[in-house]
């Protein structure tokens, strides 16, 4: 699946990145790790170059531990993110759906419930960013005459 990726610039508008490929599902990997700040700023831009795609890095602070991923695995993880989203809305649709169906069998209502199944069918590929801040499911229900 392709993700459309956006990065950041100074003045706060996005720019097109990279479009990346993931085959299969998606694993990080645990990456470098650093036991302390200092040793992280040590190893300085070093540091960074280090941390591979798919890698989860890992510093270790008293303020707690923290991970490092790359842009492109971070915005595979928010698109995997918003469809879960996607997903849990679709299926309390269905499932009141169902309801309705099952207290009131008729035509209208076996629609309603065929119609709400489309709300939950796989994505062919993760939301991007942009798409990610609405997850708001507006279902568009036709009724039979």
């Amino acid at each position: 699946m392709n993700v459309l990726l956006h990065q950041f610039s100074s003045s706060g508008t996005t720019e097109a990145h990279n479009t990346v490929c993931w085959t299969g599902t998606m694993l990080l990997r645990p990456g470098p790790t650093w036991n302390s700040f200092e040793d992280f700023r040590r190893h300085g831009n070093g540091a960074l170059e280090s941390i591979q795609e798919r890698d989860a890095a890992t510093l270790n602070t008293k303020a707690g531990t923290f991970r490092i991923l790359r842009e492109p695995d971070f915005q595979y993880l928010i698109g995997l993110a918003a469809e879960v989203s996607r997903m849990q809305l679709g299926m309390k649709f269905v499932y009141q759906a169902a309801k309705i169906t099952q207290m009131h069998p008729d035509k209208e209502s076996i629609e309603l419930l065929i119609q709400s199944f489309s709300l939950i069918r796989p994505s062919p590929e993760p939301s991007t960013e942009e798409e990610s801040s609405d997850t708001s499911i507006s279902p568009t229900i036709t009724t039979l005459k």
